[in-house]
Protein backbone atom coordinates (compact mmCIF):
# COMPACT_ATOMS: atom_id res chain seq x y z
CA UNK A 1 0.00 0.00 0.00
CA UNK A 2 1.25 3.28 -0.71
CA UNK A 3 -0.04 6.84 0.36
CA UNK A 4 -1.53 9.84 -1.49
CA UNK A 5 -1.45 13.39 0.29
CA UNK A 6 -4.39 15.73 0.17
CA UNK A 7 -5.30 18.70 2.03
CA UNK A 8 -8.30 18.64 4.16
CA UNK A 9 -9.10 22.20 5.58
CA UNK A 10 -5.49 22.85 5.83
CA UNK A 11 -4.49 19.53 7.32
CA UNK A 12 -2.72 16.89 5.19
CA UNK A 13 -4.30 13.58 5.33
CA UNK A 14 -2.62 10.49 3.92
CA UNK A 15 -5.35 7.98 1.72
CA UNK A 16 -3.98 4.14 1.70
CA UNK A 17 -4.04 3.11 -2.03
CA UNK A 18 -4.41 -0.01 -1.99
CA UNK A 19 -2.11 -1.67 -5.43
CA UNK A 20 -3.13 -5.26 -7.24
CA UNK A 21 -1.35 -8.22 -6.54
CA UNK A 22 1.44 -8.00 -9.37
CA UNK A 23 1.90 -4.04 -8.63
CA UNK A 24 2.34 -4.74 -5.12
CA UNK A 25 4.71 -7.98 -5.86
CA UNK A 26 7.16 -5.70 -8.23
CA UNK A 27 6.71 -3.02 -5.44
CA UNK A 28 7.91 -6.00 -2.84
CA UNK A 29 10.42 -7.44 -5.29
CA UNK A 30 12.40 -3.97 -5.35
CA UNK A 31 12.45 -3.90 -1.52
CA UNK A 32 13.68 -7.92 -1.27
CA UNK A 33 16.59 -6.69 -4.21
CA UNK A 34 18.34 -4.07 -1.91
CA UNK A 35 17.45 -6.39 0.81
CA UNK A 36 19.85 -8.97 -0.40
CA UNK A 37 22.15 -6.41 -2.02
CA UNK A 38 21.38 -7.74 -5.79
CA UNK A 39 20.58 -3.49 -6.18
CA UNK A 40 21.43 -0.97 -4.35
CA UNK A 41 18.67 2.00 -5.58
CA UNK A 42 15.33 1.25 -6.75
CA UNK A 43 16.57 3.56 -9.59
CA UNK A 44 19.05 0.35 -10.61
CA UNK A 45 15.56 -1.51 -11.29
CA UNK A 46 13.37 0.98 -12.68
CA UNK A 47 16.14 1.58 -15.47
CA UNK A 48 16.40 -2.35 -16.15
CA UNK A 49 12.96 -2.61 -16.75
CA UNK A 50 12.54 0.72 -18.76
CA UNK A 51 10.44 2.21 -16.71
CA UNK A 52 11.14 6.45 -15.65
CA UNK A 53 10.48 7.81 -11.86
CA UNK A 54 7.40 9.30 -13.11
CA UNK A 55 6.20 6.38 -14.10
CA UNK A 56 6.53 4.81 -10.90
CA UNK A 57 5.12 6.93 -8.68
CA UNK A 58 2.06 6.93 -10.50
CA UNK A 59 2.22 3.01 -9.90
CA UNK A 60 2.40 3.68 -5.92
CA UNK A 61 -0.66 5.81 -6.51
CA UNK A 62 -3.00 2.90 -8.41
CA UNK A 63 -2.68 5.64 -11.34
CA UNK A 64 -0.51 3.23 -13.56
CA UNK A 65 0.14 -0.77 -13.82
CA UNK A 66 3.52 -2.53 -14.69
CA UNK A 67 3.04 -4.16 -17.87
CA UNK A 68 4.02 -7.90 -18.86
CA UNK A 69 6.74 -6.56 -20.60
CA UNK A 70 8.02 -4.77 -17.39
CA UNK A 71 7.39 -7.69 -15.08
CA UNK A 72 8.61 -9.94 -18.00
CA UNK A 73 12.11 -8.04 -17.86
CA UNK A 74 12.29 -8.40 -14.25
CA UNK A 75 11.75 -12.08 -13.71
CA UNK A 76 14.54 -12.94 -16.81
CA UNK A 77 16.90 -10.18 -15.51
CA UNK A 78 16.18 -11.38 -11.55
CA UNK A 79 15.70 -14.52 -11.91
CA UNK A 80 12.16 -14.39 -10.79
CA UNK A 81 9.48 -16.47 -10.43
CA UNK A 82 6.42 -14.87 -12.28
CA UNK A 83 3.81 -17.22 -10.46
CA UNK A 84 4.51 -15.29 -7.51
CA UNK A 85 4.25 -11.62 -9.33
CA UNK A 86 0.51 -12.73 -9.94
CA UNK A 87 -0.21 -14.36 -6.77
CA UNK A 88 -0.48 -18.22 -7.42
CA UNK A 89 2.78 -19.53 -6.00
CA UNK A 90 5.12 -18.51 -2.65
CA UNK A 91 8.30 -19.13 -4.12
CA UNK A 92 10.03 -15.80 -5.12
CA UNK A 93 12.56 -16.53 -7.22
CA UNK A 94 13.51 -19.73 -9.66
CA UNK A 95 16.25 -21.88 -8.69
CA UNK A 96 18.90 -19.37 -7.11
CA UNK A 97 18.19 -16.37 -6.05
CA UNK A 98 20.45 -13.70 -7.67
CA UNK A 99 23.13 -12.75 -5.48
CA UNK A 100 24.97 -9.54 -4.48
CA UNK A 101 27.19 -8.06 -7.14
CA UNK A 102 25.53 -10.68 -9.82
CA UNK A 103 25.87 -8.87 -13.44
CA UNK A 104 22.21 -8.02 -15.04
CA UNK A 105 21.87 -9.81 -18.44
CA UNK A 106 19.82 -7.82 -20.42
CA UNK A 107 19.67 -9.62 -23.30
CA UNK A 108 16.26 -11.55 -22.48
CA UNK A 109 16.29 -13.69 -25.84
CA UNK A 110 18.34 -16.45 -24.88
Amino acid sequence: MMANKTLNNNAVRIEKVELGVPDQRMVDLIIRLKEIQVIRFRQSFLDVIGMSKQQYTQIENGKQHFTIEHITIACRTYNVNANWIFGLETKVFRGNRPQAGDKNDLNIDE
